[in-house]
C-alpha cells in the first residue's frame, strides 16, 4: 500500500499520463485510482477534475489553458485523444501542457500503444505510460483468481470462470462480481437463454425498439444477455476485440456508435436493483 501510495504520488508529478492496451478493463481502473489520487491530493470538491468527451484538438488546448480557482492543480480526462489528433494537433497540444507549467495533468485512456511518431512529438512533455496487454493463459487465470479472492469468490469458481472466458477481462469481472453477489447464479454462457433475447439485445444496442420482444422472457437472462451485448460493443468501437468471438466482434462492428457507457450504467443499476431486492421481475426493464 505505501509503495502503490509512493507510484501514485510520483505519477501526478508529470504532465501527461497514458494508459493504453487491449486490456481496457484494467486501464480504466488505473485511469480511475489516478483520478482518486488527483482528487484525493488537490482536487476534494471535484471542481478542478475534468472529463471531456471531445477529442478535438483546440477543445482540448481550451480546457489547458483554462486556470482552477478552486484548487493548485487541474486534472483533465480525455480516453482516445492521441488515436484522433493528427502529429500536427499533438504537437500543438504538447506545446500547450509545456506553456501550462505543470498546473494540469492530462490524462488519456488509449486502446494501443503510443507510436512512435506520437511519442516523438511528445518528447518534451514529461509523461508516463501504463501498458495493459492483453491478458491470455496463465497470466489471465491468476487474476480471475486473485481478484475472485478481494470478492470472497471461492478459487474453484475464478477457475470456471477463466476456463468458460479465456482472455475477456470485462466479462470474466462481470461474471466474478455476479458469483459474489450470488454464488448460486448460473455463468451467462451456461444459461439456458431463448433465442430471441440475442434478437432483444441486438436491437438495445442498435437503439431501436426492443421492449415488446422480451415481455415473455425472464428478465434474468435479458439482462444478462443485454450486458454481455453492450460491453462487447464497448470493446468494438474502443477496439479491444481480443477474446471476444470474431462472428460478435464482426456483427457489432457494423453497429453505429451509441451512447453505450450509459447504456451500460443504466443496466448495471438495474442489475444492482435486482440483486439487492430494490425491484423485481419486469420492474428492472424499467431502469434500462
Amino acid at each position: 500500500m505505501v509503495l502503490q501510495c509512493f507510484l501514485l504520488a510520483v505519477t501526478l508529478l508529470v504532465m501527461l499520463i497514458i494508459c493504453s492496451g487491449p486490456d481496457t478493463w484494467h486501464a480504466r481502473k488505473k485511469a480511475r485510482e489516478l483520478t482518486k489520487a488527483f482528487r484525493d491530493k488537490h482536487d476534494i470538491l471535484g471542481y478542478s477534475t475534468v472529463l471531456l468527451q471531445e477529442t478535438d484538438a483546440q477543445t482540448v488546448i481550451r480546457q489547458l489553458a483554462t486556470p482552477s480557482l478552486f484548487a493548485p492543480k487541474r486534472f483533465i480526462r480525455c480516453d482516445g485523444l492521441f488515436s484522433d489528433l493528427k502529429i500536427a494537433e499533438i504537437r500543438q497540444v504538447a506545446k500547450r501542457l509545456l506553456d501550462d507549467a505543470d498546473q494540469t495533468i492530462l490524462l488519456s485512456v488509449e486502446e494501443e500503444p503510443l507510436p512512435q511518431k506520437t511519442v516523438e512529438a511528445l518528447a518534451e512533455v514529461k509523461f508516463v505510460a501504463y501498458p495493459f496487454p492483453a491478458m491470455m493463459g496463465k497470466s489471465f487465470v491468476d487474476w480471475c483468481k486473485e481478484y475472485a479472492k478481494t470478492l470472497a469468490v471461492s478459487v474453484e469458481k475464478a477457475q470456471q470462470i477463466a476456463d468458460g472466458f479465456a482472455g475477456d477481462v470485462w466479462q470474466a469481472a462481470l461474471e466474478i462480481e455476479k458469483a459474489s453477489a450470488n454464488p448460486n447464479a448460473p455463468l451467462a454462457s451456461s444459461m439456458e437463454i431463448d433465442p430471441s433475447v440475442f434478437e432483444a439485445a441486438d436491437s438495445f444496442v442498435r437503439q431501436k425498439s426492443w421492449r415488446e420482444d422480451v415481455s415473455q422472457l425472464e428478465t434474468e437472462a435479458v439482462m444478462a444477455t443485454f450486458l454481455s451485448q453492450t460491453r462487447a460493443a464497448i470493446r468494438v468501437k474502443d477496439r479491444a476485440t481480443d477474446g471476444l468471438h470474431p462472428y460478435v466482434a464482426k456483427k457489432l462492428s457494423g453497429v453505429k456508435p451509441g451512447p453505450f457507457p450509459l447504456m451500460l450504467r443504466r443496466l448495471l443499476r438495474a442489475h444492482a436493483a435486482v440483486r439487492t431486492g430494490l425491484t423485481v421481475g419486469e420492474e428492472a426493464e424499467t431502469l434500462f
